[in-house]
Protein backbone atom coordinates (compact mmCIF):
# COMPACT_ATOMS: atom_id res chain seq x y z
CA UNK A 1 0.00 0.00 0.00
CA UNK A 2 2.48 2.22 1.24
CA UNK A 3 4.52 1.69 -2.17
CA UNK A 4 0.97 1.83 -4.11
CA UNK A 5 0.59 5.82 -2.48
CA UNK A 6 3.95 6.60 -3.48
CA UNK A 7 3.28 6.13 -7.40
CA UNK A 8 -0.34 6.99 -7.34
CA UNK A 9 -1.29 10.66 -8.09
CA UNK A 10 -4.36 12.05 -8.40
CA UNK A 11 -4.27 12.64 -11.97
CA UNK A 12 -3.67 9.27 -12.18
CA UNK A 13 -6.58 7.92 -10.37
CA UNK A 14 -8.79 9.93 -12.92
CA UNK A 15 -7.52 8.25 -15.85
CA UNK A 16 -8.02 4.60 -14.24
CA UNK A 17 -12.00 5.93 -13.44
CA UNK A 18 -12.55 7.36 -16.84
CA UNK A 19 -10.74 4.15 -18.62
CA UNK A 20 -13.46 2.11 -16.16
CA UNK A 21 -16.03 4.47 -16.87
CA UNK A 22 -15.69 4.28 -20.81
CA UNK A 23 -15.43 0.43 -20.66
CA UNK A 24 -18.32 0.35 -18.51
CA UNK A 25 -20.18 2.96 -21.43
CA UNK A 26 -21.18 5.27 -18.75
CA UNK A 27 -22.00 8.46 -19.20
CA UNK A 28 -20.66 9.23 -15.54
CA UNK A 29 -18.76 7.38 -12.88
CA UNK A 30 -19.98 8.15 -8.92
CA UNK A 31 -17.95 7.71 -6.30
CA UNK A 32 -19.37 6.62 -3.18
CA UNK A 33 -17.20 8.31 -0.15
CA UNK A 34 -19.50 7.62 2.81
CA UNK A 35 -18.66 8.29 6.36
CA UNK A 36 -15.44 10.24 6.32
CA UNK A 37 -16.71 12.91 8.55
CA UNK A 38 -17.17 10.68 11.11
CA UNK A 39 -13.77 8.82 11.01
CA UNK A 40 -11.30 10.82 9.72
CA UNK A 41 -9.53 13.09 12.27
CA UNK A 42 -9.82 16.82 10.91
CA UNK A 43 -6.43 16.94 9.55
CA UNK A 44 -7.24 13.78 7.69
CA UNK A 45 -11.08 15.02 6.26
CA UNK A 46 -9.11 18.50 5.33
CA UNK A 47 -6.88 16.06 2.77
CA UNK A 48 -9.68 14.15 2.00
CA UNK A 49 -11.76 17.35 1.01
CA UNK A 50 -8.67 18.41 -0.91
CA UNK A 51 -8.36 15.13 -3.02
CA UNK A 52 -12.73 15.16 -2.98
CA UNK A 53 -11.94 18.73 -5.10
CA UNK A 54 -9.45 17.89 -7.16
CA UNK A 55 -11.04 14.70 -8.45
CA UNK A 56 -14.49 16.38 -9.54
CA UNK A 57 -14.67 16.53 -13.43
CA UNK A 58 -17.01 16.75 -15.91
CA UNK A 59 -17.81 13.38 -15.90
CA UNK A 60 -16.63 12.09 -12.47
CA UNK A 61 -18.72 12.72 -9.74
CA UNK A 62 -17.78 12.22 -6.28
CA UNK A 63 -20.47 12.25 -3.09
CA UNK A 64 -19.20 12.69 0.49
CA UNK A 65 -21.03 12.84 3.87
CA UNK A 66 -20.36 15.76 5.88
CA UNK A 67 -22.16 17.25 8.73
CA UNK A 68 -23.02 21.39 8.97
CA UNK A 69 -21.14 22.99 11.90
CA UNK A 70 -18.59 20.03 12.40
CA UNK A 71 -16.88 19.10 9.28
CA UNK A 72 -13.57 21.41 9.03
CA UNK A 73 -13.03 22.01 5.30
CA UNK A 74 -9.76 23.08 3.64
CA UNK A 75 -8.79 26.41 3.12
CA UNK A 76 -9.22 25.56 -0.46
CA UNK A 77 -12.30 23.59 -0.13
CA UNK A 78 -15.35 25.65 -0.78
CA UNK A 79 -18.64 24.42 0.25
CA UNK A 80 -20.95 26.37 -1.86
CA UNK A 81 -18.61 26.33 -5.05
CA UNK A 82 -16.72 23.03 -4.97
CA UNK A 83 -19.93 20.86 -4.37
CA UNK A 84 -23.73 20.78 -3.62
CA UNK A 85 -25.34 20.83 -0.99
CA UNK A 86 -28.35 18.51 -0.11
CA UNK A 87 -30.06 17.65 2.86
CA UNK A 88 -30.28 13.97 3.31
CA UNK A 89 -32.20 13.81 6.93
CA UNK A 90 -36.12 14.57 6.70
CA UNK A 91 -36.67 16.94 8.58
CA UNK A 92 -38.81 15.74 11.97
CA UNK A 93 -41.45 19.04 11.52
CA UNK A 94 -42.25 17.81 8.45
CA UNK A 95 -46.31 17.04 7.83
CA UNK A 96 -45.03 13.77 6.03
CA UNK A 97 -41.98 12.60 8.24
CA UNK A 98 -44.57 9.80 9.82
CA UNK A 99 -45.44 8.71 6.38
CA UNK A 100 -41.97 8.88 4.95
CA UNK A 101 -40.26 7.20 8.36
CA UNK A 102 -43.29 4.44 8.17
CA UNK A 103 -42.80 3.85 3.88
CA UNK A 104 -38.63 3.45 4.56
CA UNK A 105 -39.89 0.41 7.47
CA UNK A 106 -42.60 -1.04 5.17
CA UNK A 107 -39.62 -1.60 2.56
CA UNK A 108 -36.40 -2.60 5.02
CA UNK A 109 -38.10 -4.06 8.01
CA UNK A 110 -40.20 -7.53 7.22
CA UNK A 111 -43.02 -7.77 9.45
CA UNK A 112 -43.40 -4.89 10.32
CA UNK A 113 -46.68 -4.83 10.53
CA UNK A 114 -45.98 -7.38 14.11
CA UNK A 115 -44.53 -4.40 15.94
CA UNK A 116 -47.54 -2.35 17.61
CA UNK A 117 -47.71 0.88 16.03
CA UNK A 118 -47.13 2.90 19.23
CA UNK A 119 -43.68 1.30 19.26
CA UNK A 120 -42.86 2.13 15.74
CA UNK A 121 -43.94 5.77 16.19
CA UNK A 122 -42.16 6.25 19.48
CA UNK A 123 -38.74 5.02 17.46
CA UNK A 124 -39.51 7.38 14.21
CA UNK A 125 -39.18 10.24 16.27
CA UNK A 126 -36.59 9.06 18.73
CA UNK A 127 -34.56 8.37 15.61
CA UNK A 128 -34.69 12.14 14.86
CA UNK A 129 -34.75 12.13 11.62
CA UNK A 130 -32.46 9.51 10.89
CA UNK A 131 -33.45 6.59 8.61
CA UNK A 132 -30.25 4.29 9.50
CA UNK A 133 -31.23 4.55 13.69
CA UNK A 134 -34.75 3.95 13.41
CA UNK A 135 -34.24 1.10 11.27
CA UNK A 136 -31.86 0.14 14.06
CA UNK A 137 -33.81 0.27 16.73
CA UNK A 138 -36.71 -1.52 14.87
CA UNK A 139 -34.56 -4.84 14.25
CA UNK A 140 -33.34 -4.34 17.80
CA UNK A 141 -37.01 -4.72 19.35
CA UNK A 142 -37.66 -7.61 17.00
CA UNK A 143 -34.34 -9.62 17.91
CA UNK A 144 -35.11 -9.06 21.60
CA UNK A 145 -38.85 -9.04 22.12
CA UNK A 146 -39.28 -12.49 23.74
CA UNK A 147 -36.64 -12.18 26.29
CA UNK A 148 -38.44 -9.17 28.05
CA UNK A 149 -41.72 -7.15 28.41
CA UNK A 150 -42.34 -4.74 26.06
CA UNK A 151 -41.71 -1.69 27.90
CA UNK A 152 -38.21 -2.53 29.36
CA UNK A 153 -37.40 -3.33 25.64
CA UNK A 154 -38.33 -0.29 24.33
CA UNK A 155 -36.96 2.22 27.41
CA UNK A 156 -33.57 0.37 27.08
CA UNK A 157 -33.27 0.52 23.13
CA UNK A 158 -34.46 4.27 23.26
CA UNK A 159 -31.88 4.66 26.07
CA UNK A 160 -28.75 2.94 23.89
CA UNK A 161 -29.39 5.25 20.68
CA UNK A 162 -29.15 8.15 22.90
CA UNK A 163 -26.21 6.99 25.13
CA UNK A 164 -24.47 6.36 21.71
CA UNK A 165 -25.41 9.77 20.23
CA UNK A 166 -24.22 11.83 23.18
CA UNK A 167 -20.77 9.94 22.99
CA UNK A 168 -20.94 10.71 19.52
CA UNK A 169 -21.25 14.45 20.29
CA UNK A 170 -18.78 14.12 23.07
CA UNK A 171 -16.21 12.82 20.60
CA UNK A 172 -16.83 16.48 18.99
CA UNK A 173 -15.40 18.14 21.98
CA UNK A 174 -11.79 16.58 21.26
CA UNK A 175 -11.93 16.51 17.47
CA UNK A 176 -13.37 19.56 16.70
CA UNK A 177 -12.25 21.62 20.32
CA UNK A 178 -14.09 24.90 19.02
CA UNK A 179 -17.50 23.61 19.76
CA UNK A 180 -16.64 22.46 22.88
CA UNK A 181 -18.90 25.49 24.73
CA UNK A 182 -22.04 24.63 22.30
CA UNK A 183 -21.62 20.98 22.42
CA UNK A 184 -21.80 20.82 26.69
CA UNK A 185 -24.43 23.67 26.35
CA UNK A 186 -26.76 21.42 23.86
CA UNK A 187 -25.79 18.28 26.50
CA UNK A 188 -27.15 20.40 29.47
CA UNK A 189 -29.90 21.83 27.49
CA UNK A 190 -31.45 17.89 26.46
CA UNK A 191 -31.07 17.05 30.09
CA UNK A 192 -33.18 19.61 31.39
CA UNK A 193 -35.72 19.20 28.88
CA UNK A 194 -35.91 15.61 29.90
CA UNK A 195 -36.25 16.63 33.05
CA UNK A 196 -39.15 19.38 32.73
CA UNK A 197 -41.20 16.25 30.30
CA UNK A 198 -40.57 14.17 33.07
CA UNK A 199 -41.89 16.49 35.54
CA UNK A 200 -44.89 17.32 33.60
Amino acid sequence: ESELSSILSINDTKIIIEELRVTANRKFSILLLDDAALTLTPNFLIDFLDIVRSLKSSTIAPKASVYPGTTEYSPRFHAGHDSLSIQFWHPIDSDSYSVVMGGIAGKRVSNIANIPDDVVELFKYAAFGIPRAFLSMIWEYQRRKSRSTQQSIINSITQEYLSSRLLEYRSLVKKVPKFRTIILAGEDLLNEMGTLVRDA
